[in-house]
């Protein structure tokens, strides 16, 4: 079993537990476009690393060689998600600033 991997799986699932707790106690439109783009994030990188220690330990057998990606799938994982959240998070920017534009120009 990737040590990495498993660290980082339980610290997205911690993040996303924390984010939904802190959802109630924002109130200002742009924090909640960034509480749904970090939520977006943890929760891609958690679904991430959570594929890749399925395959590692019930798909694909363990080398007995230093396998590198296994040790870096914790990076992989993180910019994976990264690429999934950026173009999220500037619609949602965009979108979010247009709204508050509408709701001061009648």
């Amino acid at each position: 079993m990737s040590m990495p991997t498993l660290i980082c799986s339980i610290f997205a699932l911690i993040s996303c537990i924390v984010l939904l707790f802190i959802k109630k106690q924002l109130v200002k439109p742009f924090y909640k476009s960034i509480w749904r783009a970090a939520f977006i994030f943890f929760s891609a990188y958690l679904l991430i690393q959570l594929i890749v220690l399925f395959r590692w330990e019930f798909v694909l057998p363990p080398q007995r060689i230093a396998d590198t990606g296994r040790n870096f799938a914790f990076i992989t994982g993180a910019i994976l998600a990264a690429l999934i959240t950026i173009p999220i998070i500037s619609i949602d920017l965009i979108l979010t600033y247009r709204k508050i534009q509408k709701s001061k120009n009648p």
